[in-house]
C-alpha cells in the first residue's frame, strides 16, 4: 500500500503544457502563480476585468502586490466593511506561506 501511495503522489519534473518553463527559478514561478491568483480573483469580482492590473514589487522578505482596477470597481474589491479585500488578503497570505514567502496586497486608486 505504501508503494502505491508514493507512486501516485510522486512529482515528476516534466513541464506542464501551460506551465512555466524550467529556466525560471522556483521563487519566480511562485511569484508568477501568486500574481495570477490575485488577478483571477479580481477579474471575477469586477465589472471591467480588462482594466485589472497586478504589479509586483519584490522586497527582501516580502512581496508587495499592487492591484489597480477601474474606479467604479474599487467598492466591489473592498466589499462591505472591507470583508472582500480581507478575504483576498487572507487567501494570498496563506498561499504565499505555502511557498515560504510573505505577501502584502495593496489597492491603488
Amino acid at each position: 500500500m505504501a508503494a502505491f501511495w508514493s507512486r501516485k503522489n510522486k512529482k515528476d519534473d516534466k513541464p506542464r503544457p501551460g506551465g512555466a518553463s524550467l529556466d525560471v527559478s522556483p521563487q519566480e514561478r511562485s511569484i508568477s502563480e501568486l500574481k495570477d491568483f490575485v488577478e483571477f480573483i479580481a477579474k471575477n469580482l469586477v465589472d471591467y476585468p480588462e482594466e485589472v492590473e497586478v504589479r509586483t514589487i519584490d522586497g527582501e522578505k516580502t512581496i508587495v502586490f499592487e492591484l489597480s482596477v477601474n474606479k467604479s470597481d474599487i467598492g466591489k474589491i473592498i466589499g462591505k466593511n472591507g470583508r472582500t479585500i480581507r478575504a483576498i488578503r487572507t487567501l494570498l497570505t496563506t498561499t504565499a506561506a505555502k511557498h515560504g514567502q510573505r505577501a502584502v496586497l495593496e489597492i491603488l486608486e
